[in-house]
């Protein structure tokens, strides 16, 4: 972790809030904060400390460009895995 989330807050599930300081873009309260923690994908798969702000009031997430990449590296990998499975089921068994 860097430098700057020795000032953050932690919670119970161990993770760590930092005070952002301009109001939520979606309800307009300024209730956002920076945290690290677990982040599950729609299809079920996990993207271990991902770092993104958050708001307590809407519930929305908001990532930067890291995040995107920590994201898309994990959907990428499935996809792949993915690929290759259809792959291998389209291959003659005899070839």
């Amino acid at each position: 972790m860097s430098s700057s989330h020795q000032n953050g807050i932690s919670d119970k599930f161990g993770r760590i809030e930092l005070p952002v300081d301009f109001p939520c873009p979606e309800c307009g309260r300024p209730t956002l904060s920076r945290i690290v923690e677990d982040f599950k994908l729609l299809d079920g798969r996990i993207v271990p400390n991902l770092e993104r702000t958050h708001c307590s009031s809407c519930k929305e997430e908001f990532f930067d460009i890291e995040a995107m990449r920590k994201i898309e590296a994990v959907r990428f990998s499935k996809r792949d895995v993915r690929r290759a499975a259809t792959k291998r089921k389209m291959e003659p068994e005899n070839a």
